[in-house]
């Protein structure tokens, strides 16, 4: 059975399970589009596979299909997140990074 042609733009068999909308509505407001067929599974298999970069406990470092676009995740091994900010670092125990100062206030010693 093949989908018609006002659903050609929805993958026919797919599904968006609602486990992973935070992280297909971060991916939207990061990239500012949608997921594109297979990219979920394509960054998914990364951390499975230990191909990402292992930056702390759920945080990985996992590249699109394009080969150039990198984004810092946190992920399971079984689903994807969210997206971090781009110039997230873990801290050394392998956390989240401590929020930046709001102010220009430097705090005493």
């Amino acid at each position: 059975m093949e989908p018609d042609a006002q659903h050609q733009d929805f993958p026919f068999g797919w599904e968006l399970k609602k486990e992973s909308w935070h992280f297909h509505r971060r991916f939207y407001r990061v990239l500012r589009r949608p997921m594109r067929r297979g990219e979920y599974s394509y960054l998914l298999r990364q951390i499975w596979q230990h191909r990402g970069e292992h930056l702390g406990e759920h945080y990985w470092r996992v590249t699109l299909p394009d080969e150039r676009t990198t984004l810092v995740v946190t992920a399971t091994r079984w689903r994807l997140i969210t997206i971090l900010p781009k110039n997230w670092q873990p801290t050394p125990a392998g956390g989240l990074s401590p929020p930046a100062p709001q102010t220009g206030a430097v705090p005493p010693s």
